[in-house]
């Protein structure tokens, strides 16, 4: 690519990732959440077919953890990427993800959509979601 049409790329990869006009600031003057933002640009500028996230709220307020939940799932369905997202955000990956899988002591415990793991009859995956998503209906059951 020339020069023209790198600053185009990254001009339209900045405003997906809503930072319009913001191509010309040092990485010491951007956000965490900015900070994350600017990664997915680098990161879908080259159009790959799959994108790994390894804990991308990791650092996060909630508040901007929720913003950068909605900014991938919108990326998700904009630009027809296939996410792997790793994640101990528990509620961040039931509000995004289309298929779950969770991993205990190296093992595959449970896997696929999110309202079958929620319905899931695993002790350790019951366990796991009534610490981390609160849920009183599965506590007494732990």
């Amino acid at each position: 690519m020339d020069d023209h049409a790198i600053d185009q790329a990254v001009k339209v990869r900045l405003e997906q990732v809503g930072l319009p006009d913001t191509g010309h600031l040092l990485p010491s003057s951007l956000s965490g959440g900015m900070r994350k933002r600017v990664s997915l640009a680098r990161a879908i500028v080259l159009e790959p077919e799959v994108l790994l996230f390894d804990e991308p709220n990791s650092g996060l307020d909630p508040i901007t953890s929720d913003e950068i939940d909605a900014l991938i799932a919108r990326m998700k369905v904009e630009l027809g990427i296939t996410f792997i997202v790793i994640s101990h955000d528990i509620v961040g990956a039931f509000a995004i993800a289309d298929k779950i899988a969770m991993l205990y002591n190296g093992n595959l415990v449970a896997e696929g959509p999110p309202d079958q793991i929620l319905q899931s009859e695993v002790p350790i995956v019951r366990r796991f979601l009534a610490r981390n998503l609160d849920l009183p209906e599965l506590k007494g059951e732990a």
